[in-house]
């Protein structure tokens, strides 16, 4: 039973069998001037195949399916799923698939995106932007997502801190569909830094490489409220198993096919898996503090990934974290010291990012007026094609009250 159907341009559908889900999701495009909305809340009592046959139709004009429902409520999946999805418009799913059953139905349906139950407007209006141009693709063409690895040259940097920061800036500030990844398979740190603690993970999506795609990958994928995705290792007693570093170019490859920003914390060991994703990103962040033992690491690993792995100096960012002027190490004894260009500098509000990691609370929603916020968007901004220092909004204002202050 139809909901709703707002004046706009290009006709989609929103449905599943829960009314307040569907109310909620078509609410979020109330706005939004290019969407024409039809909500259709479907039955069990009704005959559910047929009723999206015909409201799917090609002649329909729909230019894509949204789905609210997942693992508690697959009934519009696997009724989509017996139809082919090569005859109807593209599908999004809003929900959690965290069951086998819940993802094959969503492969089946023929499902282009997952997003959160409760995704904020800009993701959705993304998703439903790349859905509709999906189509136009060449067959097996895929436009791959932007990779960021972030290296700590020595432990307790920040690296951490700032993969965490970054990603969530990507994902809120900037509105890209962004994954965090986290390859250690010990302490999963980056889960605890989120409070998110994933079911399945990492070495699971590898172990299952073989049976992958991009919308399958989103099973193993835990959502942030913010709508920002973690592939991490699934936290557990036992002693993890180390990461196939042979298969994870694979996996690094279906990952960038399914998200237009990719950040992952590489270790300053280079093992296989860091490798990879050095090779294949577009900028790698070395993030160390102002201490001789630092910068000689900094220097080494500086020396590794350019003369060993060929990364042009050009695509690495030096990160000087926790920045004091008042340190014995400043940044053009580093420079010379490592060979690179200056480095970008994060001040020193050490006590802040700690309560950012151990609240677990991403720092543009604990404290985006901070000095240490706006260090990090510009940041963010050199490192995410296309990003603003200048957000709009709240942010902005915020800004501009930073800037009258110092």
């Amino acid at each position: 039973m139809p909901l709703t159907d707002t004046n706009a341009q290009l006709p989609i559908l929103i449905t599943g069998s829960s009314e307040p889900a569907v109310k909620r999701l078509a609410d979020l495009l109330h706005d939004e001037p290019d969407w024409k909305v039809t909500a259709l809340v479907v039955h069990s009592t009704q005959p559910v195949t047929d009723v999206l046959a015909a409201a799917t139709a090609p002649d329909s004009a729909m230019r894509a399916i949204v789905v609210a429902g997942g693992d508690g409520d697959l009934g519009v999946l696997e009724a989509l799923a017996t139809l082919d999805h090569k005859l109807h418009a593209p599908v999004i799913v809003c929900g959690s698939l965290q069951s086998a059953e819940a993802t094959r139905a969503a492969i089946r349906a023929g499902a282009a995106d997952l997003l959160s139950g409760s995704p904020s407007p800009p993701d959705l209006v993304s998703a439903l932007q790349r859905a509709v141009l999906q189509p136009l693709r060449h067959d097996g063409e895929h436009e791959l997502g932007r990779l960021v690895t972030i290296i700590g040259a020595a432990g307790g940097v920040g690296a951490s801190f700032i993969a965490c920061t970054l990603a969530h800036l990507s994902a809120t500030v900037w509105h890209r569909r962004t994954l965090l990844i986290d390859s250690d398979p010990l302490y999963a740190t980056l889960g605890a830094a989120l409070g998110l603690k994933p079911k399945r993970g990492l070495i699971e999506a590898l172990q299952q490489l073989d049976g992958l795609d991009a919308t399958a990958l989103q099973g193993y994928i835990t959502r942030h409220p913010s709508g920002l995705g973690l592939l991490s290792c699934v936290e557990d007693s036992a002693i993890a198993p180390p990461v196939d570093g042979h298969s994870f170019p694979t996996l690094l490859r279906m990952i960038r096919e399914g998200h237009e920003q990719v950040f992952m914390e590489g270790r300053r060991w280079l093992e296989p898996e860091t490798v990879a994703a050095v090779n294949d990103s577009q900028h790698v962040v070395l993030v160390l503090e102002q201490s001789v033992l630092h910068v000689h690491n900094a220097a080494r690993l500086f020396h590794m990934l350019t003369q060993h792995l060929n990364v042009p100096a050009s695509r690495i960012t030096v990160v000087l974290n926790r920045y004091s002027r008042h340190a014995t190490v400043q940044p053009d004894t580093l420079c010379k010291v490592i060979g690179c260009s200056d480095p970008i500098l994060i001040p020193n509000m050490h006590g802040l990012a700690l309560d950012s990691m151990d609240a677990a609370i991403p720092l543009f929603e604990l404290d985006r007026k901070s000095p240490l916020s706006r260090a990090l968007i510009n940041l963010g901004s050199h490192l995410v094609e296309n990003a603003t220092t200048e957000p709009d909004g709240l942010l902005r204002r915020a800004m501009s009250a930073i800037s009258s202050r110092i």
